[in-house]
């Protein structure tokens, strides 16, 4: 994937594991961007409204794609969605959830809120590996607005 250097994957996880699992499943799939990690909704609110200690844009950059999971603690994957669709600079931001739930109330929730896209985490390694490779390559090729949070 082209341009590492002016992309950054925002990863809001509050868990390790699961940090460090699409980590190495973003690398395998040839992404080469940098990724942020914030383990909660209100810290990546933070992130994305350059409040401490995210006020480098150089070390925190606006991110290309966000991925974050739904319930988290302090603020959830809901939280940010609303936050994200109610600050019309970073609406134009892809924000794909990655959840462990399937409930139809959680996808409808998501997508009401302005979810770009909506993935059960898969439980084999495998099928995760295709979802995050497909994920990247769509967004590779789609015209993005602007970032002006």
């Amino acid at each position: 994937m082209s341009d590492a250097n002016s992309k950054t994957i925002l990863l809001i996880e509050d868990n390790n594991d699961d940090v460090l699992l699409l980590k190495r499943v973003i690398a395998r799939a040839g992404v080469a961007y940098p990724v942020q990690v914030v383990g909660d909704g209100a810290e990546a609110i933070k992130y994305l409204n350059r409040e401490a200690p995210f006020e480098d844009v150089e070390k925190f950059p606006l991110p290309y794609i966000i991925l974050t999971d739904i319930k988290m603690p302090k603020r959830t994957g809901f939280d940010v969605l609303e936050w994200i669709r109610s600050h019309p600079a970073c609406r134009g931001i892809p924000t794909v959830i990655l959840s462990s739930s399937s409930q139809d109330a959680d996808v409808t929730r998501a997508y009401d809120l302005g979810a770009s896209a909506y993935i059960v985490k898969p439980a084999d390694g495998a099928v995760l590996d295709t979802i995050v490779h497909r994920l990247f390559s769509f967004w590779e090729v789609c015209r993005l607005p602007d970032k002006k949070c």
